[in-house]
């Protein structure tokens, strides 16, 4: 399947850009997604802060499969007021 990934704050910055089309097995979870696109990068996961997803602007567990063209965004940590 085709997702569009989209990497905000300091994720869009360990990776170069902030947004990429994907190819990824129907089965592949967001976790397994972001892990395979940060690793094809040379950007260890270990060293970026914790993260969350959303799937076409809902947020998801890690283990969620998306489907053909889905908007995964990976998120990095963030504060309001």
């Amino acid at each position: 399947m085709t997702i569009e990934l989209l990497l905000f704050a300091s994720l869009r910055e360990a990776c170069g850009t902030d947004r990429s089309l994907v190819d990824a097995d129907d089965d592949a979870n967001v976790a397994q997604i972001a892990a395979g696109f940060f690793a094809a990068r040379g950007v260890d996961a270990a060293t970026l802060p914790p993260y969350r997803f959303a799937v076409n602007e809902s947020f998801v567990s890690a283990d969620h499969v998306p489907g053909e063209g889905d908007r995964v965004a990976v998120l990095a940590p963030f504060a309001g007021g």
